[in-house]
């Protein structure tokens, strides 16, 4: 069955193989295991992007069968399970840069920094669920609202000022104008759900040992990547925007920008274990008796 789609359709529609070539990524890195670590809004974040596109794609096959009307609340509810995948996405997507940028910038205790960007997250999810009330009806009508709600640019104002400040956090750091707080050492044992150091889930969160020249190398990539995700996602933004003034179909290509982002986002977290030294330069020089032996005659 040919279906006449227009090119941004199309390339907005190809946003789940970016998302689904991101979780193998994960996958083939090892970054898939959930830890007790504030890292793991990254995993969540694509497994949720992943879970969300089966429901959207099953909309796009039950909008090509014929007669179109019988399965209108079919396609209600599979798009409606979409957007309420993707506003979890969202929310653990929104809290992992604004944890970044206070973690970067702040001498905030822990659970204060994890109070901030855990409501950084909600607000996210918090609007965006509004906006999902306003347009799905779930009544026996199952209609979606077709005009444009204002809490559609409350939201997209919201993610446009917590990416486009982070990313301008991220370059003053790249450029040497301001300087991250350094990282606190995590002890060897915790008494509390929020100590010092330590994940906000109660267990120290482990470190690499890292070289200095390799760390300073790691951290510079991870802030470039961090910068890039967050160019890309403020040009999405844009582009909503203009999609939203203009009713084009520029909303496509955001999709795809945005998928893109989320992958640099991973890439950002896979950690680079230093090199490890050779067996030989491991291996224990061999001992050496400083008394010569007394041979017998």
């Amino acid at each position: 069955m040919l279906i006449d789609y227009s090119v941004a359709e199309l390339v907005g529609t190809s946003q789940g193989l970016v998302s689904f070539a991101t979780l193998l990524t994960m996958l083939a890195t090892n970054q898939w295991r959930l830890q007790h670590d504030a890292r793991n809004l990254v995993q969540l974040m694509v497994y949720l992007d992943c879970l969300a596109f089966v429901p959207f794609y099953l909309s796009l096959y039950y909008s090509t069968l014929s007669p179109s009307d019988s399965y209108g609340c079919t396609l209600v509810w599979l798009n409606w399970m979409s957007d309420v995948l993707w506003s979890l996405k969202d929310c653990f997507r929104t809290a992992f840069i604004a944890r970044k940028i206070l973690v970067l910038t702040t001498r905030w205790s822990l659970q204060m920094q994890c109070t901030g960007y855990l409501m950084c997250g909600a607000t996210s999810y918090a609007i965006q669920q509004y906006l999902i009330s306003t347009i799905y009806d779930l009544s026996s009508t199952c209609t979606l609202a077709d005009a444009i709600v204002p809490s559609m640019y409350t939201l997209q104002v919201y993610w446009l000022l917590v990416w486009s400040t982070a990313g301008v956090v991220l370059l003053l750091i790249m450029t040497g104008r301001i300087y991250p707080q350094a990282k606190v050492e995590a002890p060897t044992e915790t008494m509390g759900l929020f100590v010092e150091g330590t994940s906000p889930f109660g267990h120290a969160e482990s470190h690499s040992a890292l070289t200095p020249e390799h760390s300073t190398v790691e951290t510079k990539r991870e802030h470039m990547q961090l910068f890039g995700a967050c160019a890309l996602s403020v040009l999405v933004y844009a582009l909503v925007f203009a999609d939203l003034a203009t009713q084009s179909d520029l909303g496509g290509y955001a999709s795809i920008l945005l998928a893109l982002a989320q992958n640099i986002i991973l890439l950002s977290e896979i950690r680079q274990q230093p090199p490890e030294a050779s067996s030989e330069a491991m291996q224990a020089p061999p001992k050496i008796n400083s008394t010569p032996e007394i041979q017998p005659f």
